[in-house]
């Protein structure tokens, strides 16, 4: 087993060369995989700069990527959010057949809106530069650490001290600003497994399977996608209200969103009691 310090560098090391190869792709081509992809080593370099930045003795601020990389992480979701939401719309129209072309093409707009300024900040950006300035931060942490040991120690309590976040906010009501908090957590906490890897000896000192986790977070995140876009349809329905004799038929489709929120929910409760031994 590789020490865990030079299991971090690798980490590191692996997903910049994804990092410069994804975005050379999306600027070829902005299709649904490559920034799918993107998006996917972005969300592991962050994960990577939490995880750091609870290492590191000196923090201050905010944990979080350079600027460009956090612009480019923020606008590759959002356009990964209109592509879930075009699917859930399909599924939606299929279901009760019933057309939705207003909230298609508001969709269709803010994608091409995405679109744009993905183009844009890959232009500025220079993943040499901002690489080089992850790299800096991750050498500067761990060499506050004389063995690997101390590193797994600090990492171990990380873990239990946010699963413990976790379980205090399974406690309470299960409205979305809460189940949104337990998903940021649960997020950070499959982040931090995927960078020390499935053979550290802190696996041994979980509190919870990591499979479930991966599990949870799925649930939580098509949980999300459904109150995103419930919330949006709502916007847009009070938006045209009065103004076009087509607003009434989003009451259908407000209908069928409220219904699998509220069935996702149920399977999200499920599912936390499952992982609390409830």
């Amino acid at each position: 087993m590789a020490p865990l310090r030079y299991s971090l560098i690798e980490f590191f090391r692996e997903h910049t060369a994804c990092l410069a190869a994804y975005s050379v792709d999306c600027r070829i081509d902005a299709a649904k995989g490559s920034v799918h992809r993107l998006r996917v080593t972005l969300k592991n370099l962050k994960g990577l700069m939490v995880l750091l930045y609870d290492l590191d003795p000196d923090n201050k601020g905010k944990p979080g990527l350079p600027p460009h990389l956090r612009e480019l992480f923020i606008v590759t979701g959002r356009l990964r959010d209109m592509q879930v939401l075009e699917a859930e719309l399909l599924v939606q129209e299929t279901g009760s057949r019933v057309k939705f072309p207003g909230i298609r093409s508001l969709l269709l707009g803010e994608k091409r809106c995405c679109q744009d300024r993905i183009e844009k900040v890959l232009g500025d950006l220079s993943c040499p530069s901002e690489s080089e300035a992850i790299s800096q931060y991750l050498y500067r942490v761990i060499s506050h650490y004389s063995t690997d040991g101390e590193i797994e120690e600090r990492i171990s309590k990380y873990m239990q001290r946010t699963w413990k976040k976790i379980l205090a906010l399974f406690t309470r009501p299960h409205t979305v600003e809460n189940l949104h908090r337990i998903r940021i957590r649960i997020r950070n906490l499959n982040s931090a497994l995927a960078v020390i890897g499935p053979d550290s000896r802190i696996h041994q000192a979980l509190p919870f399977a990591p499979k479930d986790l991966r599990v949870f977070q799925q649930l939580l995140g098509k949980w999300h996608d459904v109150a995103v876009f419930r919330e949006k349809v709502r916007e847009y329905s009070e938006h045209i209200r009065g103004r076009d004799p087509r607003a009434g038929n989003l009451e259908i489709l407000m209908q069928g969103l409220t219904l699998k929120q509220r069935n996702m929910k149920r399977r999200i409760q499920r599912f936390m009691k499952r992982l609390t031994g409830d």
